[in-house]
């Protein structure tokens, strides 16, 4: 069955029972679940865990105050707490390090793009894996009904029996409407997860966890920390992710676009990448039933249909100081921010200057404006000596050497305009819309419509203008507005007549 070779009989036997993918010679069976397995002490492991809570954890770690039950579980937890010194396992493709031989064999498995070592197959579709356990995930009776209800073609939803009465939400699945019931409870009154040092509440308890880590501010307890800069972090999968960010050439990006000369780290960022390329939207499965809107994403889709809700009705979060609504919490977060005039509420704060700011990314783009000399611009363009913080820069700056427009892939089917953007597109077609009837935007007062919100805010301060706090003063003159670009071309005036005052007192 395979290329398998062993000095012992016994070791064949044992090797056998792996290409036994069914389990029809499993014959060791828990009283309890309907766990099986070939060998006997893998089952005793197993009922152990049946009895979690009756074993007494009298092993304890000196280190943390973690406790195990089994002297051999202590000491596998207190490797954790090593930095690195006894790893003996090198991966030789990479910088990654274990103490476990089983741990390496997993790893090295990351470098096996091609899938050549994907080993175990599904008899029912293409799925295929590269373990055991998987494969069992894939072909359990829950998930096959799962991926059964995904290729339901009945659109309507008349097979999904699970409805929420709250909304018109339906599922196939009583665990995800009691997830999706979590939604309406806005007031947090299910919320049983509390946090012992601050009003935070959750519906999950991982989610508790991951809150409890912000109160150790000074990182005491981040034990993952990279070597090439100060960050740390409490989780191994976040050092992962962030050592990427040190690999401004590109080394591991390991995923390729077959199309065009994009390169990523990740497999999923690939896939989300080569839907830029279905410029047709031949691929964009999921579609609006109140306009022709069509996208590649079902979150995209959601968050479109909330355009149709023009009034806000279902926009359930409400701030109590003005009356702003939205659909979403965390931009009802950082709105709240925005009354936050003394800036009581910025804990983040720049160490060369007095720049305070509620957001981390916020403090970390600022720093950058520190970086005169731009040695920390790691990102330059092979065409010319343009450096920049940001990929994106750098990606918008390269359109710039693109003389024969060979990239301005969105194209307008009215006239001949072309451009690198999507978004730049859909606002060039408003030009072509003569009649407004694009123009979803409208004031209540008068019959003035426009296809932006932004305008139609505009637009609106005009009618109430005593109404609207001009807080934004002049220090030349006793001018005000209401808008900070106002005040700022019309400081432009004060400039212009000092240059004026200037040329003539040097004609004179």
């Amino acid at each position: 069955m395979c290329d398998y070779k062993t000095h012992f009989k016994q070791n064949l036997k044992q090797h056998q029972l792996v290409h036994d993918v069914q389990g029809i010679h499993k014959k060791y069976k828990c009283g309890m679940c309907d766990y099986k397995t070939h060998w006997n002490s893998s089952l005793k492991r197993h009922q152990a865990t049946h009895e979690v809570e009756k074993l007494p954890k009298k092993y304890t770690c000196d280190l943390c105050d973690y406790k195990a039950c089994q002297e051999s579980r202590l000491d596998l937890h207190k490797l954790k707490h090593a930095e690195g010194i006894d790893k003996k396992y090198k991966c030789e493709l990479c910088h990654y390090k274990t103490h476990f031989k089983h741990g390496l064999k997993n790893h090295q498995l990351v470098h096996d793009v091609e899938g050549i070592h994907k080993k175990y197959q599904c008899g029912m579709c293409d799925f295929k894996t590269r373990w055991k356990s998987s494969l069992k995930s894939h072909q359990d009776k829950s998930n096959l009904n799962k991926h059964l209800a995904t290729h339901d073609k009945d659109l309507e939803g008349t097979d999904k029996k699970y409805k929420c009465e709250m909304c018109y939400y339906k599922t196939h699945f009583k665990q995800s409407l009691k997830q999706h019931q979590l939604v309406h409870d806005v007031q947090g009154i299910h919320k049983k997860h509390k946090c012992d040092m601050c009003g935070y509440k959750t519906h999950f308890k991982q989610n508790l966890k991951q809150h409890q880590l912000v109160h150790h501010a000074q990182g005491i307890h981040e034990k993952y920390k990279c070597e090439m800069c100060d960050y740390k972090t409490h989780f191994k999968h976040n050092l992962n992710m962030h050592q990427l960010v040190h690999d401004a050439q590109g080394i591991h990006e390991k995923y390729k676009c077959d199309m065009c000369d994009y390169k990523t780290h990740f497999k999923q960022n690939l896939k989300r990448h080569q839907l830029v390329h279905d410029v047709q939207g031949i691929d964009k499965k999921h579609k609006c039933d109140m306009c022709d809107y069509k996208t590649h994403f079902k979150q995209s889709l959601k968050r479109h249909q909330l355009v149709h809700g023009v009034q806000g009705i279902h926009k359930k979060h409400k701030c109590d100081i003005c009356d702003y609504k939205t659909h979403f919490k965390h931009c009802f977060n950082k709105h709240q921010l925005v009354h936050d005039v003394q800036g009581i509420h910025k804990k983040h704060k720049c160490d060369i200057c007095d720049y305070k700011t509620h957001f981390k990314q916020s403090l970390k783009q600022h720093q950058l404006v520190h970086d005169v000399q731009g040695i920390q611009k790691k990102y330059k363009c092979n065409m010319c000596d343009y450096k920049t913080h940001f990929k994106h820069c750098l990606k918008q700056h390269q359109l710039v050497h693109d003389v024969q427009e060979s990239h301005k892939k969105y194209k307008c089917e009215t006239c001949d305009y072309k451009t690198h953007f999507k978004h730049s597109l859909k606002q060039h077609q408003l030009v072509h819309d003569v009649q407004g009837i694009d123009k979803k935007y409208q004031c209540g007062i008068c019959d003035y419509k426009t296809h932006w919100n932004g305008s139609l805010k505009s637009h609106q301060a005009r009618h109430q203008v005593g109404g609207v706090p001009k807080k934004y003063t002049c220090d030349l003159c006793d001018y005000k507005a209401c808008r900070k670009g106002t005040l700022d071309r019309h400081k432009l005036t004060h400039h212009a007549e000092r240059i004026n005052k200037k040329i003539k007192v040097s004609n004179v």
